[in-house]
């Protein structure tokens, strides 16, 4: 919605008594923020529960918004999702910490550290955080110990090594995980084992996680997409997932895994889409598992 729009949907709102300010901001100071934040690259929108108040602020890619200008949206109680903008720095993280209704948190590819994550004890209704591409390391995430709210994690690209899992083995309620392209091993799985409503799991770009890895995440049984492309791991590892009968997606691609592998995999009667690209599963070991599980899709090459 463009921020003109939400504007004049915030001033008609309120002239109806539609509550669109949490109670603590004023029409005019609300219209104030919008319009800078706007001037600095962010865009800001409703919801159909909320049309006429502010619920969701991300930024346009070379946004110019700074700390100051973050540190408005505090002001705006009804703020659910923030994406910060690629000049945001630990201070940003104070100011929005006291977001009450704050459930998504995008930190990607800015400037926040470790340091500004010991905010996040404050967010109590975040359910979503993703800290892809950040300065983030093992002690930013002992900061996430005991956030049992949060149901979607990423740390793809980031730093953080086996030593970091143990502050997640707590969060009970976690369903979707992404570790992708960091440095994580067979030790950091075994921290991972507890996590049994996870629903999707992402370990790729890290050929330290191998079979004995996935020997310890075979309790995982919930698990629906699980992706392991681009690790050390073999047919062998996967005779593990045999106990994942609910698994629907399963990513393979550049691994060692060939027709004797897949063939591992019959009994996982849910499975609709297997990917080996770059594997040495051969188009005649795709075709006899595809009569094995007529419903499953393989692809054995980009595109298909």
């Amino acid at each position: 919605m463009r921020a003109t729009a939400l504007i004049a949907m915030i001033t008609v709102g309120c002239s109806l008594g539609v509550d669109a300010r949490g109670g603590e901001i004023s029409p005019e100071r609300l219209h104030t923020i919008v319009d800078r934040i706007t001037t600095v690259g962010g865009r800001v929108s409703g919801s159909e529960k909320n049309p006429t108040g502010v619920v969701r602020v991300d930024f346009k890619s070379g946004a110019t918004a700074t700390d100051a200008d973050m540190a408005l949206l505090a002001e705006i109680k009804t703020i659910e999702i923030v994406e910060l903008p690629e000049a945001a720095t630990d201070k940003t993280l104070e100011a929005l910490r006291g977001l009450p209704s704050l459930r998504q948190l995008v930190i990607h590819d800015c400037h926040v550290t470790d340091a500004g994550l010991v905010n996040l004890k404050e967010m109590k209704s975040l359910r979503r955080l993703f800290c892809d591409m950040s300065p983030v390391t093992d002690k930013g995430v002992a900061q996430l110990a005991g956030m049992d709210s949060l149901e979607l994690l990423f740390l793809n690209m980031t730093a953080v090594t086996d030593d970091a899992m143990v502050h997640l083995k707590g969060l009970k309620n976690l369903k979707t995980l992404w570790l992708s392209d960091t440095k994580i091993t067979d030790k950091g799985l075994e921290q991972l084992r507890g996590l049994t409503g996870l629903e999707t799991l992402r370990l790729t770009y890290q050929r330290e996680v191998t079979d004995a890895g996935l020997a310890k995440l075979s309790g995982l049984t919930k698990l629906k997409v699980l992706q392991i492309s681009t690790t050390g791991v073999t047919d062998r590892g996967l005779a593990n997932l045999k106990s994942m009968a609910d698994v629907e997606q399963l990513d393979i691609d550049e691994t060692a895994v060939t027709d004797r592998g897949l063939s591992s995999l019959e009994g996982l009667k849910k499975l609709k889409q297997v990917s080996v690209i770059g594997t040495r599963v051969t188009e005649a070991g795709a075709a006899a598992f595809k009569a094995k599980l007529p419903g499953v899709t393989v692809r054995r090459e980009w595109g298909h």
